[in-house]
């Protein structure tokens, strides 16, 4: 089962992390296996932590901004994701990100302009998000957002 597998790779981050605490790799693992879970208070505090020890990767902030989002606190969320822009705005993700969040905070101007730009930086990238994730359909759920998406 699927569950069943994120317990079975949690067990081997947890294994490797005893071994090696600030092993980063294994730490940013084990905190996706939780938000997949959608345990996200776990996630947040695995990323709290590497971001307290000296984690100051653009994939680390992107993660705890989705456990904020899973959580609700869509205002952390949205601090997060403005540092990572700010830090690397040619960060597709990010920007892809806040257009998610943009949508869900029924704020479809900004989601458009956010995605727009994720789509200048990556176009194949934003493609696959799209297809991955159906929360992006909230961007275009519309034909206007679609074109205005598309144009």
């Amino acid at each position: 089962s699927k569950q069943g597998r994120f317990e079975k790779a949690k067990d081997l981050f947890t294994i490797v992390l005893k071994a090696e605490q600030d092993n980063f790799s294994a730490r940013l693992e084990l905190a996706r296996c939780f938000i997949l879970q959608k345990k996200y208070h776990l996630a947040i505090k695995q990323l709290k932590y590497m971001i307290d020890i000296g984690a100051d990767f653009s994939d680390v902030f992107l993660e705890l901004a989705t456990a904020y989002m899973g959580k609700g606190f869509y205002d952390e969320a949205e601090q997060v994701l403005n540092r990572v822009i700010e830090k690397d705005s040619e960060y597709f993700s990010a920007f892809y990100q806040r257009a998610i969040l943009h949508a869900i905070q029924n704020r479809p101007e900004k989601a458009v302009k956010d995605l727009k730009i994720a789509q200048k930086l990556d176009f194949e990238g934003v493609l696959s998000e799209l297809v991955r994730h159906e929360r992006a359909f909230l961007i275009i759920k519309d034909d206007f957002l679609y074109k205005k998406i598309t144009n």
